[in-house]
C-alpha cells in the first residue's frame, strides 16, 4: 500500500517528528508534541492539508452525505482538540502528504518537520507556477491526488489501462473515482500521464 511510502506520515509519527522527538504514550507527551497534534489537526479541519486512513480519505467534500458518514471523524477531531490525553490508535492511522504539509510551511512561515527537512527543493518564488496547488480549488486539489495515485500505479505497471487504473483496489479505497464522476472524464484529465499503451487502447492487463 502507498501509504508506507516515505512521502507519507502519520499525524502521530509526524507530531514527534516535528518536534525532534521520539514517540511517546498517550499520557506521556510534551507540550510541544501536543502543540503540532493540535496544528495538524486544525490544518487538516481548515483543508489546508488532506488526511488519508487506510480505508479512504477524509472529509473529501462539504456535502452533507459526507458530514453524515464521516460525523464519528468530526466528534474525533474535536475530542482530540479538547482533551490533553491522545487517542494513539486513531493518530496512528491518520495519514498526511509530505507535498502538502512542505507547501503549507512554507505558505504559513512553519519549520518543515524534520523528517523531511532533507527532501525539501526550495522553489523559486518568481516561478508563477510555483505555488500551483495552494491555488486550487478543493475538487481539484482531489483530482490532483488520484492523478498522483494513476501515476504511481502506472510507474509500476505500464501493461494497465484507463479502466485497470480507475478501478484500482488503490483508487476505490481512498474514494478517488468519484472525483472523475465518470471513466471518461478521468481519461481526459489521466490523458497527459497515460502510458502508449493505455491511451492507444491496448490490450489490457489481466483483471486484479
Amino acid at each position: 500500500m502507498y501509504l508506507e511510502d516515505s512521502d507519507y506520515q502519520t499525524v502521530w509519527q509526524l507530531a514527534h517528528s516535528w518536534a525532534k522527538q521520539t514517540e511517546s504514550t498517550s499520557g506521556d507527551v510534551s507540550a510541544e508534541v501536543r502543540r503540532n497534534i493540535h496544528r495538524i489537526l486544525i490544518a487538516i479541519r481548515n483543508d489546508i492539508i488532506s488526511v488519508r486512513t487506510p480505508t479512504g480519505i477524509l472529509f473529501a467534500d462539504d456535502s452533507t452525505l459526507t458530514f453524515f458518514l464521516e460525523f464519528r471523524h468530526y466528534l474525533k477531531f474535536r475530542k482530540l482538540l479538547l482533551q490533553s490525553k491522545f487517542e494513539v490508535g486513531y493518530l496512528e492511522k491518520l495519514y498526511v502528504w509530505r507535498p502538502e504539509v512542505i507547501r503549507w510551511c512554507n505558505n504559513h512561515q512553519l519549520s518543515i518537520p524534520h523528517i523531511w527537512q532533507d527532501e525539501v527543493d526550495n522553489p523559486d518564488d518568481t516561478d508563477p507556477e510555483a505555488h500551483w496547488y495552494h491555488q486550487l480549488t478543493p475538487r481539484r486539489k482531489r483530482i490532483a491526488g488520484a492523478l498522483f495515485i494513476a501515476q504511481r500505479l502506472w510507474d509500476e505497471d505500464q501493461l494497465l489501462d484507463y479502466l485497470d487504473v480507475y478501478n484500482h483496489p488503490d483508487m476505490i479505497r481512498f474514494d478517488k473515482p468519484r472525483s472523475f464522476n465518470t471513466l471518461e472524464s478521468f481519461k481526459e484529465w489521466a490523458k497527459n500521464i497515460a502510458p502508449v499503451k493505455a491511451r492507444t487502447g491496448g490490450k489490457r492487463s489481466k483483471s486484479m
